[in-house]
């Protein structure tokens, strides 16, 4: 097993919906401690691993999300079903019935599924429609409300899907929950260890972020306190156009087509809030890949989300950044599919990016 697959296991055996990523920070903390000259924890709850250059030499940004999407209690009824929210994600509520979920208590997990009405008494008109939010609970074998209150589930517990790392039949591909974006942390990770022992001229900031998937909450903090020179965003994998019902022309990314270089991204309706990935930067990270025989693909997307580039692009003066991702499938699902040997490459480059940063010019 390679080092990189070591971490993203490790990271996805631990749970972080959005705001409550305590268990994946202290896996980023034991596994920074090591590779970096200090490790230090801010007020949103981001990590942050110093590895210092050359005094006076510039400052480089990897930044990777630590949270999930995930679900919240929002009510327990008699009987101890358990009602929920989206309140932490972007997910498609076609896809949560009968899933294996785990309720984080105070008091410990607790295992349950989601579960609706049996098919054999659903009317013609529900069984057309299909089963909203609203007609769906968690099941967790409690028999009444003092139950499950007595197992610690409340009104806010987070939720999160429960799903481990398996291969497919074809080696190279690896399915898990969570791998957005434990995928990009685990990256980070390797890129330091890889790094270690190694002087630079750059000195080299690996952040793992908090909050992302609910507005890129954390980052712009970290951004702040480091006031970096450039930031680059390991945010994997990217939803890519090559699966059934999705034409190439309004998503030409594959998974396997190479490491995914991000033009620009925008959430929700209209562009004002996204990232266009500063040109210099992008450009600089493309020679470097076509020096090292590294393929890349290009995204443009327009209201299909963004990253924490967003955000951290606007930090104190401005900071020029740009992501680096792979394409996957099933992004924000309870399992989500990426090839490893793009996620090494992922990996090659950013220790490549590193290595050379001081010869990155910001725009004059």
């Amino acid at each position: 097993m390679s080092e990189l697959r070591r971490y993203i296991e490790d990271l996805v055996e631990a749970y972080g919906v959005s705001g409550f990523e305590d268990d994946v920070r202290a896996v980023m903390k034991r596994e920074l401690e090591p590779l970096v000259d200090e490790v230090t924890v801010d007020g949103m709850g981001n990590v942050i691993g110093r590895k210092d250059g050359a005094p006076g030499g510039p400052k480089l940004m990897l930044c990777a999300h630590m949270d999930e999407v995930g679900l919240l209690v929002s009510y327990v009824d008699d009987k101890g079903f358990i009602r929920f929210n989206t309140g932490v994600g972007w997910i498609d509520p076609r896809i949560l019935l009968a899933l294996d979920v785990i309720i984080h208590t105070r008091k410990g997990p607790v295992p349950g599924m989601i579960g609706t009405k049996a098919v054999h008494l659903c009317s013609k008109e529900e069984m057309e429609s299909g089963v909203d939010i609203r007609n769906m609970f968690i099941d967790i074998g409690a028999t009444s409300r003092e139950e499950a209150e007595s197992w610690g589930v409340r009104i806010g517990c987070p939720i999160s899907f429960d799903a481990k790392v398996k291969t497919l039949k074809n080696p190279d591909l690896i399915v898990t929950r969570a791998l957005d974006n434990r995928a990009g942390c685990a990256v980070i990770l390797e890129v330091l260890r890889r790094l270690k022992g190694t002087k630079l001229e750059a000195t080299i900031y690996g952040v793992g972020s908090t909050q992302e998937e609910v507005g890129m909450r954390g980052a712009p903090a970290a951004a702040f306190a480091i006031e970096p020179d450039a930031a680059v965003i390991l945010d994997m994998p990217f939803p890519g156009g090559d699966t059934p019902g999705i034409e190439e022309r309004d998503l030409p990314l594959k998974m396997g087509a190479g490491v995914l270089l991000e033009v620009c991204d925008h959430s929700g309706r209209t562009p004002a809030y996204g990232l266009i990935a500063n040109p210099h930067l992008r450009n600089f990270i493309e020679d470097l890949a076509i020096e090292a025989g590294i393929k890349v693909q290009f995204g443009s997307f327009a209201g299909t989300g963004t990253t924490d580039g967003a955000t951290i692009q606007m930090s104190r003066s401005g900071v020029p950044s740009a992501v680096m991702a792979v394409s996957g499938r099933y992004d924000h699902g309870p399992l989500v599919m990426a090839s490893m040997t793009e996620m090494e490459q992922v990996t090659d480059l950013t220790v490549r990016v590193a290595k050379s940063f001081q010869n990155f010019k910001r725009p004059e």
